[in-house]
């Protein structure tokens, strides 16, 4: 054989070795070396999903994405997504897929949250889908809401700043030169206080309210005094009155005899009242009938009357 024959052989040979281990390489990567189970899930949103994206459980890769396909139904679009998982891995019925992403800049996966039944899933089942939150979309949304909010912060600032300008030139500015108006004024005042209460303290007047100051004190040592001798007057009224009650206590018995004696001796004077007033009476009228007969013969005073003469009336 020809040395190009064998060289021609030999490339071709390492060509298709090459090939072969290139499609087995790929089918290693497509995952699709050992037998699998498959199940679907549905999903409302499918952003970063593609064939091919794997499928996790608790973390740990057990197959991928086969076909995403959406389908129509009254309540909207839902998209169905076809994966494999390793033939004869249990899956819990009531666990759950999750479209996950393991950082800010990782690849999006279908992560199984492993639930607590007893009872497993069959190959070709359900399980059920959980979208995880998109991070980007919700700052892109918390982004604008900012923007709103920073135009309209704008917008009112820009009105604010308008009705300051018109208050500064309607009403601000005429009620600051009032203010200040009635601030001068009032220093004005306050330094004419101020000029009398100088003069109020000057040292002529100085003495004078040294020498109030000094009487003041003097009345107000007075003012103890007085207060201390009128406790001790008050003092010695109480000392009195505990005597005077001591007495009236110790001669109870003898004051209601008085007392009883007084009233014995003022019914015996009711008694005998009419006769002494009937006396008094007839002494008021010869009293009287004596001093008219003076007034009339003041001589009789000296010389006497005879019992013959008769008394006119």
């Amino acid at each position: 054989m020809k040395r190009e024959n064998i060289n021609y052989l030999a490339v071709g040979t390492f060509v298709v070795v090459i090939g072969v281990l290139f499609f087995v390489l790929l089918y290693k990567i497509t995952g699709r070396s050992d037998p699998t189970d498959e199940y679907y899930v549905y999903y409302d949103n499918v952003s970063g999903l593609k064939y091919g994206t794997a499928v996790l459980y608790e973390g740990y890769r057990v197959g991928q994405i086969e076909l995403i396909s959406p389908e129509q139904s009254g309540d909207g679009r839902h998209y169905k997504i076809d994966f494999n998982v390793t033939e004869g891995w249990s899956i819990p019925d009531d666990s759950v897929a999750k479209i996950v992403s393991s950082g800010l800049l990782s690849a999006v996966s279908i992560d199984i949250a492993e639930g607590l039944s007893k009872t497993m899933l069959r190959p070709g089942a359900e399980i059920g889908g959980s979208v995880q939150l998109n991070l980007f979309a919700e700052i892109g949304d918390v982004a604008a809401d900012i923007k709103a909010l920073l135009k309209n912060l704008n917008n009112r600032g820009t009105e604010l700043s308008t009705e300051y300008t018109d208050l500064s030139a309607s009403s601000l500015r005429p009620f600051i030169a009032d203010a200040q108006t009635r601030l001068d004024r009032f220093m004005i005042k306050l330094d004419d206080s101020a000029a009398r209460l100088q003069r109020l303290l000057g040292d002529q007047n100085q003495e004078e309210v040294a020498s109030f100051l000094v009487n003041m004190r003097q009345a107000s040592a007075n003012v103890d005094g007085l207060i201390t001798r009128s406790e001790d007057t008050r003092l010695k009224l109480n000392l009195v009155l505990e005597n005077l009650e001591s007495l009236v206590d110790e001669n109870k018995d003898g004051v209601i005899q008085a007392i009883t004696d007084l009233q014995a001796i003022l019914d015996e004077v009711d008694d005998h009242v009419d006769a002494v007033m009937y006396h008094l009476e007839g002494s008021a009228q010869n009293m009287n009938e004596f001093s008219r007969h003076i007034r009339e013969n003041p001589a009789a005073l000296l010389r006497g009357q005879s019992q013959s003469e008769e008394i006119t009336p």
